[in-house]
């Protein structure tokens, strides 16, 4: 049977398209400066130049690479915590608790602490996603580990199956969708805490850092071509996490 486009991604489309069209229409009209709005045309050329030149690649692999990196470090701690709330199970309520506390305190706020303690570089942006990532997962793991029924539990039990074969071989497979539904939003709060952070430290590589030299020198075209590129690589992580939790995760609710 013929699938068709659902009603959401039409009404996407249309709204990518009316801006689009409202922003040729502004720049072709004259009624705002390009200096302040600079034609479509324009910024895709400045994409294309920035591309051939190599620059373009090197900020996305910069700030791609840290978002990953954040995002593995911050698995790999949740992951960890869990798995200790899951032998002491008096310490889950606990780590829930405080993990929602810490999560409530902007990780921008505490960059000068990471600073003090870390030192400039990217590393100390990689920490800060980092941060935040693991907070967010911690819950989804200790939920998702700890949400294993209790017929398969029971069942392994009577296989005489081992603590860790029954983590690895039921707990953990069944905490596979909370913790991708937890990765895809951890993902984009990295990506957005990366970018932030790329704007504040010294002159270097990033999407952040150059959106933030290109608003100093008002070079509109570039500020509106990274601008619109930060935001194309936050919708495929996005997008990336959500075929992941989709489609890949196929023994979900059964």
């Amino acid at each position: 049977m013929r699938q068709f486009p659902s009603k959401q991604s039409v009404l996407g489309v249309a709204l990518a398209i009316a801006i689009i069209g409202g922003w040729v229409l502004l720049s072709a009209g004259g009624r705002i400066s390009p200096s302040l709005l600079p034609a479509p045309w324009t910024v895709a050329k400045t994409l294309a130049d920035e591309w051939n030149s190599g620059k373009l690649s090197a900020h996305l692999l910069a700030t791609t690479s840290r978002v990953l990196s954040a995002s593995a470090v911050g698995a790999a701690i949740s992951t960890l915590i869990a798995g200790l709330c899951l032998l002491f199970p008096s310490w889950a309520g606990t780590a829930s608790r405080l993990a929602d506390f810490l999560r409530s305190v902007p990780v921008l706020a505490l960059y000068p602490l990471f600073l003090l303690l870390l030192g400039p570089g990217p590393h100390t942006i990689v920490s800060s996603a980092a941060w935040i990532v693991a907070l967010i997962l911690v819950s989804h793991m200790i939920h998702g580990l700890q949400a294993a029924r209790v017929q398969r539990l029971e069942f392994y039990r009577l296989l005489g199956l081992s603590n860790m074969s029954v983590l690895f071989w039921l707990r953990f497979p069944e905490a596979l969708p909370s913790l991708l539904s937890g990765l895809r939003i951890a993902l984009s709060l990295a990506f957005a805490v990366v970018v932030a952070l790329e704007m504040l430290t010294t002159p270097g590589r990033g999407l952040g850092q150059q959106v933030y030299e290109a608003s100093l020198l008002f070079r509109t075209a570039i500020l509106y071509a990274y601008i619109m590129l930060t935001g194309a690589v936050g919708m495929m992580l996005n997008l990336v996490t959500s075929i992941l939790e989709t489609r890949v995760v196929h023994w979900r609710g059964h």
